[in-house]
C-alpha cells in the first residue's frame, strides 16, 4: 500500500510517518495520531488491508480533534471497519488503488 508523506483534512496540512515499533502509555499500537504536531504515526511492517484500516481510524481521530468532536475509541474502530468494508463491497477506485 502506497501512502502519500501528507494529506489535508479540513484545510490541515497532516503529515505522515513510519516507525519499528510505537506505544500509546505501555500498550503496543498500530498508529497514532498526534494532533500537537499533525502528524499520523503508522508502524512499519502491516499487511496492506490492516494499513488502509488503521489509516482511516487514524483520519477520524483527526477529523475528530479538529472539529472538537469527542468520539469513543470503540465508534473510531467500527467506522473505520464499516468505512473500508463499504469501499471493498462497492468496489470503489479509492480502496483498490490503496490496497495496490
Amino acid at each position: 500500500m502506497k501512502i502519500g508523506r501528507t494529506f489535508t483534512i479540513s484545510g490541515h496540512k497532516i503529515n505522515v510517518k513510519y516507525s519499528k515499533s510505537m506505544f500509546l502509555g505501555n500498550e503496543g499500537c498500530w498508529a497514532i495520531y498526534d494532533d500537537d504536531t499533525s502528524t499520523i504515526w503508522v508502524r512499519k511492517g502491516m499487511p496492506p488491508s490492516r494499513k488502509a484500516e488503521v489509516l482511516l481510524h487514524e483520519v477520524i481521530h483527526a477529523i475528530s480533534y479538529i472539529h472538537g468532536f469527542d468520539i469513543s475509541e470503540k465508534a473510531v474502530n467500527t467506522l473505520a471497519i464499516e468505512m473500508i468494508a463499504f469501499f471493498r463491497t462497492n468496489k470503489l477506485s479509492f480502496i483498490r488503488k490503496i490496497l495496490k
